[in-house]
């Protein structure tokens, strides 16, 4: 089985763009040695999360809602839609707002991106490490989108139809972008 910790700590270093850069999303190596404040604050962090979902699916899953075989359409449809969002939320301008008391800005990045790294200790940092990484946020969107599906299928199901035609326009304006780079 992969280890996807690794897959994201690669992904957020390489979305930095800067080889010398060795600070890691996650690295605590500036706390005291036992403090344990960092995991306790992961710990909060899962504990609201499952505390969420958990009762929300099976409260879905007595009523009847939950779906016992997702078709692969839902899980196409919602997984492009969870990756645009977990970006949108997690690297975009427009987000920033939102992600402002727990980041610090760092720089411009690619695609209407910046690059922000978490800001102050505790539970502050770790929803700042969720808000910047987006394959921690992803788990967040995807469960969201679950419980949504059960629930409000119809509008559910619309929202992640917009984010997959934001995607598909994404990849449609980058290859536009690279098609006009070729002709000149």
């Amino acid at each position: 089985m992969p280890d996807f910790r690794n897959i994201a700590r690669h992904s957020a270093a390489s979305e930095h763009d800067d080889p010398q850069n060795t600070e890691r999303p996650g690295d605590r190596s500036g706390e005291p040695a036992g403090a344990g404040e960092a995991e306790r604050s992961y710990a909060v962090l899962v504990l609201t999360y499952l505390s969420f979902l958990i009762p929300l699916l099976a409260l879905a899953d007595r009523r009847g809602r939950l779906a016992r075989r997702p078709s692969a359409a839902h899980i196409v449809v919602f997984g492009v839609a969870t990756h645009k969002l977990s970006r949108i939320l997690s690297r975009g301008k427009v987000a920033s707002f939102a992600r402002a008391p727990f980041t610090e800005y760092e720089e411009a990045s690619h695609l209407a991106e910046v690059n922000e790294r978490p800001r102050g200790r505790g539970l502050r940092r770790a929803v700042g490490e969720l808000l910047t990484c987006p394959f921690c946020i992803g788990m967040w969107i995807s469960g969201a989108f679950t419980v949504g599906n059960a629930f409000a299928p119809g509008v559910t199901l619309a929202g992640a139809a917009v984010l997959n035609s934001l995607t598909l326009s994404d990849f449609l304006h980058l290859a536009y972008v690279r098609a006009a780079r070729a002709t000149e």
